[in-house]
């Protein structure tokens, strides 16, 4: 019997774990996760801040001036209202007939699938919670002249949108829209080729797209599909010290609706500005324990950045002189660093120029529809059918969908920190 022969009876060995070979990373989501969640109807939410404490303060003459007429503290209402996002699967029955109940089988592909659902929904909520603000822009293509494959914007060329397609997710779909956010260019949604399409580690880095883009141009935006200009508030809409613009529905030219903010001033990561930083919040809410709650956030860029400045002043050199000495270096930042005490969220789609300081205790969920797996409402469970549009009929295949009605508010973002416009390592 040839060696061919005994091949063609043998079953091949595969590992049956799978490694994730893209990136993942849902930190900022999973804590986020965590907050208050209030349920709203279809109506936007309104919440309530004091801006002025009221009254009427001079001196007088009590003998026999008048008082002061007074006046009530005032009060301002941010407005947000939930936003509908869905995330949808499919599976044809031939995959789950062969991958389910089957000795040749490694993974049953359905039961798999259905079991990451919420895990890839967090995937998806993680990059709009970490996009630069709420219009739905995930990266902005840098050229055109290679098409289907372009380069994306990034920090490293210090382009205005840094993520290097980090917010991006092979395989996905999007839509592409003109600079403005206009209509959406003929043809799409735009899919990610799954295979390979999406490469973050090259400089410039690249997406590579299943179909060129139709009349695309350089400074198109890659927008989450259905989003442009209606995303869920991501962080950076909250933990941000422009005053331009809006915060939920109110200017940003108003005090009370932006968070303390430094500029880094295209310098490196350091603990001087994290201190002044947080010096400032404790200065304008004039309370010793209003920075106690603030847990730190940034991307591994800056917090090599913040590594290397530790460590430039926590080296102590052991051994002391004499031939016996080694000169060894002991460094105090080794293993987990913190500032000031405090725990660091680290988040690979963090915007790389940037510190956030996010007190969850701020932060609201509004939800019409929590988020969890949609129910069919012909039956059937969690499954809906796919039907022919010539014929009618129901597809072999099936598909099931995880979404909700939601968005993320904040009640006071005056507590908040943000340091941008960081150099990187």
């Amino acid at each position: 019997m040839a060696v061919s022969d005994i091949n063609s009876l043998m079953q091949e060995i595969l590992n049956e774990d799978l490694p994730e070979t893209f990136t993942i990373g849902i930190d900022l989501c999973s804590r986020l996760m965590r907050a208050e969640k209030i349920q709203s109807n279809t109506r936007a939410t309104v919440f309530n801040l004091k801006v002025s404490p009221g009254g009427d303060f001079k001196g007088i003459d009590y003998d026999g001036a008048a008082l002061p007429v007074g006046n009530h503290f005032v009060t301002k209402k941010p407005v947000v209202s939930s936003i509908g996002l869905v995330l949808g699967f499919n599976v044809n029955w031939l995959v789950d007939w062969a991958t389910k109940n089957n000795r040749l089988a490694i993974r049953p592909v359905l039961q798999e699938q259905v079991a990451e659902t919420a895990a890839t929904w967090k995937l998806w909520l993680e990059c709009l919670l970490n996009a630069t603000a709420n219009d739905g822009v995930l990266d902005r293509l840098k050229t055109v002249a290679s098409a289907p494959t372009y380069d994306l914007e990034s920090a490293a060329a210090a382009d205005t949108y840094p993520y290097g397609g980090y917010l991006l997710i092979p395989g996905g779909k999007y839509a592409i829209h003109p600079t403005g956010l206009g209509a959406a260019r003929a043809n799409g949604p735009y899919q990610i080729d799954s295979d390979g399409g999406l490469d973050i580690t090259v400089a410039p880095p690249t997406v590579t797209f299943t179909a060129s883009i139709t009349a695309a141009i350089i400074g198109d935006k890659i927008v989450a599909q259905g989003l442009a200009n209606a995303a869920i508030n991501p962080i950076w809409h909250h933990n941000n010290g422009s005053s331009s613009g809006t915060w939920q529905g109110l200017s940003r030219s108003k005090i009370y609706t932006r968070a303390q903010r430094k500029d880094g001033a295209s310098q490196k990561l350091d603990a001087p500005i994290l201190r002044s930083l947080l010096n400032q919040i404790l200065k304008f809410k004039g309370n010793k324990n209003s920075t106690s709650n603030l847990q730190p956030y940034m991307g591994y860029e800056q917090y090599e950045n913040y590594q290397n400045a530790a460590q430039d002043i926590s080296q102590i050199i052991l051994g002391g002189i004499g031939p016996t000495a080694v000169n060894k270096q002991f460094d105090l930042m080794m293993g987990e660093g913190k500032i000031e005490g405090r725990q660091i969220l680290i988040g690979n789609h963090c915007d790389p120029t940037k510190v956030a300081f996010l007190d969850y205790r701020q932060f609201r969920w509004v939800e019409t529809k929590a988020p969890t797996m949609l129910l069919n409402p012909e039956g059937g469970g969690y499954f809906f059918n796919i039907y022919d549009t010539t014929l009618g009929s129901p597809k072999a295949s099936r598909s099931w969908y995880f979404g909700g009605q939601t968005n993320l508010a904040c009640v006071d973002a005056t507590g908040l920190g943000v340091i941008d416009t960081l150099a990187l390592p």
